[in-house]
């Protein structure tokens, strides 16, 4: 069964990464898994990708769609790129890949949504408003399936009637990093983090969507308060130097750790941070929280991120208390500890990377097994 997923970028990131977990994981002998993405510049995943026997093409058309459609109908439609299924992760773009999909005979066509966009939405142009309905349109015409990460993200592109014809699937986690027991007492170390520090942390691609610069807000009200206190911030994006910049304004430079984007993250979670905040704006899924539960950690959330993805390690706050209702609750959290159960839950949640496999490969075989059926009655 042969099927491509179209996506921004392999880089760290949320769809990323869970995509990798399924490449990494899924029957080779059954499955042969190929990437087109929307860049010219190779991402991290990008030879690991090779690696796995998966292929990886750029088509950075996407300022234009004619010249888009053109380079995806010519690849879709070459020798030995005959695809069973086009699995589409590019929210509303979505309809124009899978209408060249369709053209090119790609009989099993998936839009995924993977983010609540409401909150941006608000800020349309006319002509942005224009283009959302159109690719809308096409999906709803093209798209033999639509999924979402979670309930949001079905309403963010699929609308409020969005269960007629659209399934919420839960990306998944690799959980076997964080069943493994470490004994590295200097790990905190490696950060110029001391023994007593309180680390607050966060990770996540510094881009708007994740709030950054309130949560340097929050730090530094939790600073003023006890001065042990260190913000280890893992992830990296175009916003980066805008936070370094706001950390210094507010006088917290000294205290903020830079780790940029790791591939250790159990790790830090396990044994480098004391408590998670995630004052996102806006989210699908974000699979960071499920890691950090499962590493036992509190986490302090916005409301604007769904309630679907705590498993009983989130408290959710409204960003409106602003700073200072953010810092008590943090050090509410503090004192609680780690979860001792948050591995468990994780294990035997929706968000486990065995239930996040068996949901997306029954999908596939499903929706495979009727276009043989419709293919033997035809004959």
């Amino acid at each position: 069964m042969k099927v491509l997923h179209v996506v921004g970028a392999m880089n760290r990131g949320g769809v990323e990464s869970w995509l990798m977990h399924v490449l990494r994981n899924v029957d080779k002998s059954r499955y042969d898994m190929d990437f087109l993405v929307h860049v010219v510049d190779p991402g991290l995943f990008d030879n690991e990708i090779r690696s796995q026997g998966s292929k990886i093409t750029s088509c950075a058309y996407v300022r234009s769609p004619i010249l888009y459609a053109w380079f995806l109908f010519r690849y879709l439609t070459s020798s030995g790129n005959r695809y069973d299924i086009i699995h589409s992760h590019v929210h509303g773009f979505s309809g124009w890949v899978l209408m060249v999909g369709a053209f090119a005979g790609v009989p099993i066509r998936i839009a995924h949504s993977h983010s609540d966009l409401r909150f941006q939405d608000q800020g349309d142009s006319f002509f942005r408003y224009i283009y959302k309905l159109i690719v809308r349109w096409l999906i709803s015409i093209f798209a033999t399936h639509r999924l979402a990460v979670s309930e949001n993200a079905a309403v963010s592109l699929f609308g409020k009637s969005w269960r007629r014809k659209s399934t919420v699937m839960y990306c998944g986690v690799d959980l076997k990093p964080f069943s493994v027991v470490h004994a590295d007492d200097d790990f905190r170390a490696i950060f110029g983090i001391d023994s007593d520090d309180i680390v607050i942390g966060h990770v996540g691609r510094m881009e708007q969507p994740k709030n950054h610069m309130f949560l340097l807000d929050v730090f530094k009200e939790a600073l003023s308060r006890d001065r042990r206190c260190r913000l280890l911030l893992v992830g990296d994006g175009s916003l980066r130097r805008s936070v370094e910049d706001y950390a210094r304004k507010i006088g917290v430079d000294g205290r903020v750790i830079f780790a940029g984007s790791r591939d250790d993250v159990p790790k830090i979670l396990l044994l480098a941070i004391d408590v998670f905040v995630f004052p996102s704006l806006w989210e699908g899924l974000p699979l960071t929280l499920i890691e950090a539960q499962a590493a036992g950690l509190r986490c302090i959330v916005s409301e604007s991120v769904t309630q679907e993805v705590s498993l009983g390690g989130c408290t959710y706050l409204p960003l409106g208390i602003g700073a200072c209702g953010w810092a008590d609750v943090l050090f509410k959290n503090l004192e609680l500890g780690r979860c001792a159960s948050g591995y468990e839950s994780v294990c035997s949640s929706r968000f486990s990377l065995s239930a996040s496999l068996d949901s997306l490969l029954s999908l596939y075989e499903r929706a495979y097994k009727r276009v043989e059926d419709s293919g033997k009655a035809a004959l």
